[in-house]
């Protein structure tokens, strides 16, 4: 029962508050239209008062309406006493002053009654409920009014509501014939208007505009006018004056309306409304009786720019009376029709239309409208066929015109000449059939409608270019004749962004290449050039043509005209079978038959690297070609044969040593690459010894993989920075055993530049007294100068006490003071030269190369961004995983478990870990 209940609480809640909610007067808040005199100049009775009118409820709402409690902002119902009225005239004038100071700026509802002590209400005055301009100290806001009473009124005088926010009128009740010009002017919350069916007059010729500028208008109608239409005006009306429908309905409202015959004066610009698509003259005349529509200003009827607007004649005697009024040709008389009956023969099958408008135009009897269907198709002809085929032709079966001849499409407006009706037979002709397009990139054909921007690469050392493909079965090179052919002209715009939301068609490879592009002359000509090439070369970054390519949010295009002639034994025709359009200035869009074409073109630029190998092994990733993005790099590994070693690399006819991979570094030349490869040396056997390996014997710690580089506050890490001699100092302490550290600890050291305060001085005085490092002759340590690449090596190397000392190939070493240390760190394969064969000693190292070299010395190494983990520390200056350092620079950075790929050098890591307190080991 609760339950039960509640609902029904709920049900009467949701009722009321709907109720309140679809009475609310819907644009009570807007703003006022600009203030306006007294619009013709008329006397202004006083006192007058205003009331706002309030939309009208529906009628099955009335019993709520009486059962709902008013809302604060619920129109105020006037008095009748307090409405002024001119008992000797019948005419309701105002609201009492007094009562409407004290609901100032209220809406009101006001109640139009059939008598007023006894007298019929027959005339609501001039200016009675004007919203303002009125010259009142308090003008009244009538959003409601109610006219289902008023059965004596004749006539709704001049500026009657004129400003109000009244949302509906229904006058079907009343006896009225005549409303005053500006009497509902600019009231910009009226949606729905129900005219009398008594009405002879809207306005006057010298002032109408009854309903201009309420521009929310939805329905405009009588009370029995079917359902579906929008805009009806009742039979009996004689006069439309001045402006009386101008810019009255909503947006998005498709207006048509019937003027009814009794229409004897159409003032100008009397339906100056857009959403006013369709009009219907239903007076006829006859020219031979000289009778006319001269009652009917051309203006009346002449839709706004943009309005796509027909008009309908009663017959074709009417049409030709009207189109001479309007003068044959103009824009007015292109968009007059009159209805035509065609019977497609020999069906026997008869349908109404328009003649001069396309077949789509259907007549609704129900509305007594035209509506077009855009799915209307003629009748099916039976698959009509001349029976002989002819290249480059179409046959155009279909129903031609007894009158005209015309052969009917759904496309091209009926042309009939007979009147009132017309028959279509079955027939055909053939007709010359349109090019099939297509564009080119780089030759390879790619459809109209395909995504553009188009992507161009060049750099590899070949031509490159975009263009169009036209194509025809009378092309001489297909099965044109000398009697029977056609070519094309094809003419290029460099059509660019001036930033400022236009183009110029006179880009700057119309400058460049004034042979090969065509220009504008002026606002209105062109002047073509070449015309023989459709494609045009794409040579370098900047004839790139795409959105942002010359400003951002703005497009460039590639523009090509297209021409195409026909020649029928020797003579060319004077206009082009087909044309397409600019997009530029008006100059050749007249005749145009096709849209234009836009190409636009991205280019990337590459360059070649050309890989070879020798026999008895390969070079990957393909020997032969490769392309690389300008400026990327590319990685080249090279594989011996079973039983075979790398004898060299060359790199541009250098040798790089025998090296199995070999990496392109910011690649901006075209280089070469070549493997060469020798057959294994097979020593004789020696008697097996077995060594036991010291994981430690370096007194590195090789097992924690502790982050050993802790980058920088900002979030950089800074690997193309030189390093100084008292960070790698303090590299290779944090890298100590435990042990070793411990055992060699102390704070002292004889240098004069290294203080006992300094953040490095533990690290430096440990590494120092282990004979790890050392300072200078004149006693300086020099804490803050670069390190270069040999003492880094030459550091390294003292950790392998019994390290290999062949010397290293290197072309620059021979006679340095490390070269022994280079040839051991280089044996042990922590250290790389340059292509060039130099090791380049005195070069300052970069904080990449020591990330690398130690993580080398330590066996530290992942082999691919895929053996580290989703939610390491990533650094703003190391984000690019195809950089060359960047695993090293990860594995430096990141204190991580791991564990080593199965039969591989190389590591995975499993998992991230806390990173140990240096400074606490440093202090």
């Amino acid at each position: 029962m609760r339950e039960k209940k509640f609902g029904k609480l709920f049900l009467t809640w949701l009722l009321a508050a709907t109720m309140v909610l679809t009475l609310l007067p819907v644009s009570m808040l807007a703003m006022d239209a600009p203030d306006e005199a007294a619009e013709d100049g008329e006397a202004v009775l006083a006192p007058v008062a205003g009331v706002e009118e309030e939309e009208a409820a529906p009628v099955e709402a009335v019993p709520m309406l009486l059962a709902t409690p008013a809302a604060a902002d619920t129109p105020i119902a006037v008095p009748t006493d307090k409405l002024f009225f001119d008992k000797a005239n019948g005419v309701i004038t105002g609201i009492d002053a007094d009562w409407l100071a004290e609901n100032k700026d209220k809406p009101l509802s006001v109640t139009i009654p059939a008598e007023i002590n006894g007298t019929p209400v027959t005339s609501i005055g001039q200016n009675a409920f004007k919203a303002k301009n009125a010259g009142l100290k308090n003008h009244p806001q009538v959003a409601a009014v109610d006219f289902s009473n008023a059965t004596n009124l004749e006539k709704i005088d001049n500026q009657a509501f004129m400003h109000s926010p009244v949302a509906s009128v229904d006058l079907s009740n009343t006896q009225v014939t005549v409303i005053g010009k500006f009497a509902f002017g600019d009231c910009k919350s009226l949606e729905t208007f129900i005219f009398s069916n008594t009405l002879t007059s809207l306005g006057n010729l010298d002032g109408a505009s009854v309903f201009t500028d309420c521009r929310s208008l939805k329905v405009m109608r009588l009370a029995g006018s079917p359902e579906g239409v929008v805009f009806e005006l009742p039979e009996g009306l004689t006069t439309i004056g001045y402006q009386c429908f101008k810019n009255c309905f909503a947006d998005g409202v498709d207006a048509k309306v019937i003027i009814p015959a009794s229409v004897a004066t159409l003032g100008e610009g009397a339906f100056y409304d857009e959403h006013i698509t369709q009009i219907i003259f239903k007076k006829t005349v006859d020219p031979w009786k000289s009778e006319d529509y001269s009652g009917y200003a051309n203006s009346a009827i002449t839709p706004p720019s943009g309005c796509d607007r027909i008009i309908v004649l009663p017959n074709k005697e009417c049409f030709a009376a009207y189109s001479t009024q309007a003068g044959y040709g103009s824009e007015l008389q292109k968009i007059c029709t009159y209805p035509i009956r065609i019977t497609f023969s020999p069906l026997g099958k008869q349908e109404q239309h328009l003649n001069h408008a396309l077949p789509g135009w259907t007549y609704n009897p129900a509305t007594k409208l035209w509506d077009f269907n855009n799915n209307y198709k003629l009748p099916d002809t039976n698959g009509a066929t001349s029976g002989n085929e002819r290249p480059g032709y179409e046959y155009v079966g279909g129903w031609k015109l007894r009158s005209s001849y015309q052969v009917l499409n759904e496309n091209e407006k009926l042309e009939a000449k007979d009147n009132p009706s017309d028959r279509a037979t079955v027939s055909g002709e053939y007709k010359l059939a349109n090019p099939t397009i297509s564009y080119l990139v780089d030759g390879k054909t790619e459809n109209v409608d395909a995504n553009q921007p188009f992507t161009v690469t060049i750099g590899d050392g070949k031509e490159h270019s975009i263009g169009i493909q036209v194509d025809h079965p009378l092309l001489k090179e297909n099965q044109g004749t000398d009697e029977d052919y056609v070519y094309f002209e094809y003419y290029w715009f460099d059509e660019v962004s001036l930033g400022d939301g236009k183009n110029t068609l006179n880009g700057p490879r119309s400058t460049e290449e004034q042979k090969r592009f065509s220009a504008a002359t002026s606002n209105v000509k062109i002047q073509y050039v070449d015309g023989k090439h459709n494609t045009i070369p794409i040579a370098k970054t900047e004839h790139a043509r795409y959105e942002g390519s010359s400003y951002e949010g703005y497009n460039d295009y590639y523009l090509v005209v297209v021409f195409g002639y026909h020649v029928v034994n020797g003579k060319k025709a004077d206009t082009p079978f087909y044309l397409s359009a600019n997009n530029g200035i008006g100059a050749g869009n007249a005749n145009a038959t096709h849209g234009p074409h836009l190409l636009q073109v991205k280019v990337d630029e590459v360059r070649v690297i050309t890989a070879t190998a020798d026999e008895h092994g390969k070079i990957a990733p393909a020997a032969g070609t490769i392309t690389v993005p300008k400026g990327e790099s590319k990685t080249f590994t090279i594989t011996p044969d079973s039983g075979y070693h790398i004898k060299d690399v060359l790199v541009d006819g250098k040798s790089v040593g025998a090296v199995s991979t070999y990496t392109f570094e910011n690649v901006v030349d075209n280089h070469t690459i070549h493997a060469t490869f020798a057959r294994k040396h097979t020593p004789t056997p020696s008697t097996p010894t077995v060594e036991i390996p010291d994981d430690d014997a370096l007194g590195l710690n090789t097992t924690d993989h502790f982050a050993y580089i802790v980058g920088y506050g900002n979030g950089e890490v800074r690997p193309q920075n030189n390093i100084t001699r008292a960070e790698v100092a303090t590299i290779f302490f944090r890298l100590l055993t435990d042990d070793v550290r411990d055992e060699n600890l102390t704070k002292t050291n004889r240098y004069s530049d290294v203080a006992a305060t300094s953040w490095y001085n533990t690290a430096v005085s440990t590494l120092s007294s282990m004979g790890i490092i050392t300072g200078y002759p004149d006693g300086t340590f020099r804490p803050n100068a670069a390190i270069t690449r040999a003492e880094f090596a030459a550091i390294a190397a003292r950790f392998d006490n019994d390290g290999d000392k062949t010397a290293a190939k290197f072309s620059d070493i021979a006679t340095h003071w490390a070269k022994d240390e280079i040839s051991i760190a280089y044996n042990n394969g922590w250290i790389t030269g340059y292509p060039d064969g130099t090791f380049g000693p005195q070069r300052d190292i970069t904080r990449a190369e020591t990330m690398t070299l130690v993580n080398r010395v330590l066996n530290r190494q992942p082999e691919t961004e895929d053996d580290l983990l989703p939610n390491m520390t990533v650094w703003t200056d190391n984000a690019n995983p195809k950089a060359w350092y960047y695993l090293a620079v990860q594995e430096a950075t990141n204190s991580h478990y791991y564990e080593f790929k199965t039969n591989s050098q190389y590591e995975k890591w499993t998992e991230l870990r806390e990173t140990r307190d240096w400074k606490a080991l440093e202090q």
